[in-house]
């Protein structure tokens, strides 16, 4: 095993979604938060970084930050941040969302020279609501790039959104966001927005369905007790999981990494045809 985040272990670096070329190069995009004392392992502020490996991760090209303008990622951000997607023609695609005091914003950057540098942050959902903006990516022909995202931006709740971005003729989207799921996922007591604010509420509607959970300040953890072990949880995990011993999320949170074979698009977006549920489970223990 070798670590891509400088400073490992003290590197504040989670996820890393990764796509590998025909030559056998892997470019990752991670997501590095600020280590603000090494030896508590304190966290501030992140970005996402670009790496690539020639030689099957054997060594890592220094990391280089994108989409630094767009702000940072906030410590309390509670769902799997950030994407990379690579077209037909070689072109890299980056999404990731950031956080403001009042607003969570997508975002998609792009690169035409395997990652060295990288276009200025293009917003990608249209809205700048307080509420989780999960950006994926999926390159499709030379210049082409799928943009989707999980959000519950809509009072109805939760879900699925996808427009097409081009670099062909300059930078373009060729189609506004078009929601693909045809429901809404369900929103625990009515809560929107970031984790931060919504602990005591969290509190307040786990005690009023009699579940026994002990939640940590932090929000990151669901205490189980004894040989039971540690997992993420979020507000839905305390508040879905009513008298039962699966921990679910909201639905399409549990699998946001990736669309799975459903609702295809025939013309880059503007319509879709009618897709079938899947099967959810919770998140791995």
């Amino acid at each position: 095993m070798s670590y891509i985040s400088p400073g490992f272990p003290a590197s504040g670096a989670d996820s890393a979604p990764l796509v590998v070329e025909p030559s056998g190069k892997v470019d990752v995009l991670y997501q590095g938060y600020q280590v603000t004392n090494k030896k508590t392992y304190a966290l501030g502020p992140g970005y996402s970084y670009f790496t690539s490996s020639p030689n099957h991760g054997n060594t890592w090209s220094t990391p280089v930050k994108v989409g630094a303008s767009a702000g940072t990622m906030s410590t309390t951000e509670w769902w799997i941040d950030g994407d990379i997607g690579i077209d037909a023609g070689g072109s890299l695609y980056a999404t990731w969302d950031t956080q403001g005091p009042s607003n969570d914003i997508g975002w998609v950057s792009y690169s035409t020279d395997g990652g060295q540098n990288w276009s200025a942050p293009i917003q990608a959902p249209a809205d700048v609501t307080n509420a989780p903006h999960i950006v994926e990516v999926a390159g499709g022909p030379s210049g082409i790039a799928y943009v989707g995202w999980l959000s519950d931006s809509s009072p109805s709740g939760y879900a699925e959104y996808l427009r097409t971005f081009s670099t062909v003729d300059g930078e373009s989207w060729l189609s506004p966001p078009q929601q693909v799921s045809s429901q809404f996922g369900t929103r625990p007591c009515g809560a929107r927005g970031h984790l931060r604010h919504l602990d005591p509420l969290a509190d307040r509607c786990a005690s009023e369905l009699g579940q026994r959970h002990a939640v940590d300040r932090s929000g990151l953890r669901d205490l189980r007790g004894p040989g039971l072990g540690y997992a993420p949880v979020t507000l839905s995990t305390v508040l879905q999981s009513s008298c039962r011993s699966t921990r679910l999320a909201p639905p399409g949170l549990a699998h946001a990494r990736r669309p799975s074979a459903g609702p295809a698009e025939p013309d880059s977006g503007p319509s879709w045809r009618a897709g079938s549920r899947a099967r959810q489970t919770g998140p791995r223990r």
